[in-house]
């Protein structure tokens, strides 16, 4: 009787400190024990899935992909912070990703919660020690945008200027480190199960993230970006820091009055040519990524807007300078090398720069660059005739080519991760837009500028004088001519579609999405739909 008592007290007592800890960790912690917890038993969940249940059950494919996703999406809604980050770059690569990923991770875009007046109250004055009406005349208590790690509120400084407050979420700073320890855990858990080169990319990413998280970092990149930008390419600007007004969890900025960028409805009323913005903001960010090398690399729709300006068609206004990566000038030469070779059909140069770069297939390595295929030869592929077993084989066999492109790791430009992030988005945008810009074709020019390669004028270094450098400009501008007249048949071919047919097969970017999914089929064997974002 003695020992059941004592078993019972010992229970109870095992009870009362774990729901303890549990309240301690929910309520004054922001769940950062908890978070870990479901991140723990989603991963094992996943190695389970794709490790056991697949292999012995390949006709349970897209079973195992709809449970993986949505075990994945269930957790980055509940955690919240850095999970919808990481969520919102998955919705993003429709390209690659299975259907049942993409669809289920679109809804995060709209999944950001905000925290309540109190929380920005408490924020403003743990950093400056100072109520927030002695340094706002007003202060809107309703965010008028909320992000994965901070929102935004309106207010009135004392001078009576309208500005934008940026607010970090109090919880960021506390799950931070625990999220990037998951994390890294993560990367080298599925490095490991699945024997693919993941967890080079570790130490970069979580570095940047860790800068994402601090205001004062976001300040200087945002004058960095400023003076980048606005010198070169007028029709771009950058809204300004207030940095008498700046903490770590707290930024002021000049408040913009814009449309977003990814709105065509509302641009078009407003009196602006669509096609206009998307080339100027594509050409921006090319700008950033083959010239300057300072690279914005978080460029979704919530951050960019446009307005009017005196003496200007339009201004593109680039907001939230927190995810930013500065090229080392070895990798921007070789990355406008890479990306002028690639239009040029320039296999050489391509060899050599993956060689350099340790990347033993160019093709894949490049097709991964354009988001279409890159190749000397084509074979059509009838996605319907694939059954889950044929392609489960087929994602078998590619494990095998993608560790081989990725055998030699350390030679790999930390770059290359965040960098794709930036193109990816870039071409999601573009596409959602109705593929209205031939992106390559912008990217392309700015690479060639990039090497010091104006198309418009003689060439001024890197390439061969006399002769030569007429010839390599006029085979240049001959292939930047050809793209662009695919790109206007295209565009054609649709307009006579939906006046005859009513039918519309999609702009150039869905054009190419179509093309690497064949490709995702044949060397991967993976079925991803074109059609969605």
């Amino acid at each position: 009787l003695r020992m059941n008592i004592f078993r019972r007290h010992k229970f109870a007592t095992a009870c009362g400190i774990g729901l303890g800890c549990w309240t301690y960790d929910t309520y004054f912690k922001h769940e950062r024990f908890n978070r870990s917890v479901r991140t723990v038993f989603a991963a094992a969940n996943t190695i389970y899935q794709y490790k056991y249940v697949l292999e012995k059950y390949p006709e349970k494919l897209f079973e195992v992909h709809e449970n993986v996703a949505r075990t994945w999406f269930d957790l980055c809604s509940r955690n919240g912070g850095l999970y919808i980050k990481l969520g919102q770059g998955i919705a993003t690569m429709n390209h690659v990703l299975p259907p049942q990923y993409v669809r289920l991770f679109a809804e995060l875009w709209d999944k950001a919660p905000s925290i309540p007046f109190s929380e920005v109250r408490r924020v403003i004055e743990e950093d400056f020690g100072r109520p927030v009406e002695e340094m706002f005349s007003h202060f809107e208590h309703e965010p008028v945008a909320s992000a994965s790690i901070a929102q935004v509120h309106q207010a009135r400084l004392l001078d009576g200027s309208t500005v934008a407050v940026k607010i970090q979420k109090p919880a960021i700073q506390v799950q931070m480190e625990w999220d990037l320890f998951l994390y890294r855990a993560m990367v080298y858990l599925f490095d490991r199960a699945f024997e693919l080169p993941l967890y080079w990319t570790v130490d970069h990413t979580c570095d940047h993230l860790r800068k994402e998280a601090n205001f004062y970092v976001e300040a200087l990149n945002t004058v960095q970006a400023k003076l980048d930008l606005e010198k070169f390419l007028p029709r771009i600007y950058v809204p300004s820091v207030d940095t008498s007004v700046l903490s770590r969890r707290v930024m002021v900025q000049e408040w913009i009055n814009g449309i977003k960028a990814s709105d065509p409805e509302q641009l078009t009323k407003a009196g602006f040519n669509v096609a206009d913005v998307m080339h100027d903001m594509i050409e921006a960010f090319s700008h950033q990524m083959f010239v300057s090398g300072f690279v914005h690399v978080d460029p979704h729709p919530g951050n960019v807007l446009v307005r009017k300006a005196k003496g200007k068609q339009h201004e593109v206004v680039i907001l939230d300078h927190g995810l930013c990566v500065r090229e080392s000038e070895a990798f921007r030469l070789n990355y406008c090398r890479l990306w002028r070779a690639m239009l040029l059909l320039d296999i050489d140069t391509v060899q050599d720069v993956c060689r350099g770069w340790g990347v033993h297939d160019y093709e894949l390595f490049a097709s991964m660059q354009l988001f279409r295929p890159f190749r000397r030869n084509s074979k059509a592929v009838h996605l319907e005739k694939s059954t889950p077993k044929d392609l489960y084989r087929m994602q078998t066999e590619a494990k095998e080519r993608l560790k081989k492109m990725l055998q030699t790791t350390a030679l790999l430009p930390q770059e290359l991760p965040l960098i794709g992030r930036c193109l990816n988005i870039l071409r999601s945008n573009n596409k959602r837009m109705g593929s209205i810009v031939n992106r390559i074709s912008v990217m392309a020019e700015k690479a060639a500028q990039g090497l010091h390669f104006n198309p418009s004028n003689l060439p001024i270094v890197g390439v061969h004088g006399g002769f030569r450098a007429y010839y390599d400009r006029a085979t240049f501008r001959f292939h930047l001519w050809m793209l662009s007249a695919l790109f206007t048949l295209n565009e054609t071919w649709r307009v006579v579609l939906r006046f005859f047919s009513r039918k519309d097969t999609g702009g150039m970017e869905d054009v190419m999405d179509r093309s690497v999914a064949e490709v995702m089929h044949q060397k991967f064997g993976v079925q991803v739909d074109p059609n969605v974002g």
